[in-house]
């Protein structure tokens, strides 16, 4: 069952990282397995078979989860970009205070206003950046090691909570090329031809590449900024879940032509319908993983009786 759960938190984290604006760091802190997110990269050189026995099975969700979005999410995004945007906005929303919560305000601080307000600006600014989308480009040497260095880039992105993979691959204009590629590679597996299949996976593997390497490097970083400065880290994140909702909607905007102020009456009322959706969702996803906490706990103490007796 834990095992379970732990796909199905991957599959979110997949959705998360493809929505544009959506930060996977979020989403991971939110389902409570951002210690496994960043541990199992952080892990991985030293101890692969334990990190990958600990926190594969989420990676396994993740490619299911990229999988749907790219053929659902994806889709509702062209349809109702407004709508749908707002339901993750919601989500984020519900989760601000949970955050608040970890992060030690009782005795105030100017620079947890500082981090905070740096976070803030960083996560509002990043959509603002301009985009030149890539078109058909030539596979050379030069393209293979740019998705490389966009797989860095975005990895990086992912493991910092608020910041976007999505949108800075949106900002470097490499965002719907690789969304296309993926598609196209997931189209001619199940129509089983292969050729083309190989042809198109040659930019998505220098991509994947760069991606791991970014994940292990970055991963590492924020292990020992944790480690070493816990509260610091908490104030951060708040700073950064506070801009989210504000950053998905600018960079939803710039990529749907002005669709924050120029659509129809009643796609403002069906976002209202799906901001609330958001909310209850985060609500009683939060409630249920909760309780599935307090249950490991007691299944730990009284495995801890059961020991001590014997």
């Amino acid at each position: 069952m834990k095992m379970f759960i732990k796909f199905l938190k991957g599959i979110a984290l997949g959705i998360a990282n493809i929505v544009p604006g959506f930060s996977g760091g979020t989403m991971a802190i939110m389902l409570n397995i951002y210690d496994d997110f960043v541990g199992m990269f952080a892990d991985i050189l030293k101890h692969p078979l334990q990190a990958i026995k600990k926190s594969g099975i989420i990676f396994v969700g993740l490619a299911v989860g990229v999988v749907i979005a790219l053929f659902t999410i994806v889709n509702l995004l062209d349809i109702a970009p407004l709508p749908t945007t707002i339901f993750f906005v919601g989500i984020i929303i519900a989760n601000v205070p949970v955050s608040f919560k970890k992060a030690n305000f009782d005795h105030f601080k100017i620079r947890y206003l500082i981090i905070m307000a740096i976070m803030f600006g960083i996560v509002v600014t990043m959509p603002l950046l301009s985009e030149n989308s890539l078109g058909d480009e030539a596979l050379d040497i030069w393209f293979i090691l740019l998705s490389v260095l966009m797989g860095i880039i975005s990895a990086s992105a992912m493991v910092l909570p608020g910041l976007s993979g999505s949108m800075l691959l949106m900002a470097f204009g490499y965002y719907t090329y690789i969304i296309k590629s993926l598609k196209n590679a997931v189209v001619c597996l199940v129509g089983l031809d292969f050729a083309l299949f190989g042809y198109t996976m040659i930019p998505i593997v220098a991509f994947l590449i760069g991606s791991v390497f970014g994940f292990v490097a970055v991963s590492k970083l924020v292990r020992v900024f944790y480690t070493k400065c816990p509260n610091a880290f908490n104030v951060a994140v708040v700073g950064l879940l506070a801009a989210s909702p504000v950053a998905i909607l600018i960079a939803t905007n710039k990529e749907y032509s002005g669709v924050l102020f120029g659509s129809p009456w009643w796609m403002y009322l069906l976002g209202i319908a799906t901001l609330v959706a958001g909310v209850v969702a985060s609500y009683y996803a939060e409630k249920v993983q909760h309780n599935l906490v307090e249950l490991e706990k007691k299944e730990e103490a009284k495995n801890e009786v059961s020991e001590v007796s014997e």
